[in-house]
């Protein structure tokens, strides 16, 4: 028998409402899936924008942050540089104090020394 081994679908052309029905059912399916993943792409889009966003605001606040803590550093810096030029411009004063005082002794005993009177040893004088 070969009634088991010919087996074939066999359409008759015919169009029934079950498969217009069924035909809707996939084509309604098909749609509410795109229309779901659209939806579900423009959340992610908009939390990735919104989240893009925020880390923008937080690296300008940091290089904000950033500008500022080296404009202390640089007034710190600035501050530190004049004192020590004052001080070193103060013992520059000091130093030219002492050379002057120096020099005065210098004169001083040059003078002294130039206009004094030989004395006789004491050896000598015996």
């Amino acid at each position: 028998m070969e009634d088991g081994k010919n087996h074939h679908v066999r359409f008759d052309g015919v169009v029934t409402a079950g498969n217009l029905l069924s035909l809707l059912g996939m084509v309604g399916a098909v749609i509410s899936s795109v229309f779901y993943v659209a939806v579900t792409v423009g959340h992610e889009e908009e939390r990735i924008t919104a989240e893009i966003t925020l880390r923008e605001k937080s690296i300008e606040s940091l290089q904000q942050q950033l500008i500022a803590a080296r404009a202390d550093e640089a007034e710190r810096f600035a501050g530190i540089g004049r004192r020590i030029d004052e001080s070193v411009d103060a013992e520059r004063a000091v130093i030219a104090q002492i050379n002057a005082a120096l020099s005065q002794i210098n004169t001083r005993l040059d003078t002294a020394i130039l206009t004094a009177h030989p004395r006789p040893l004491d050896g000598a004088t015996r």
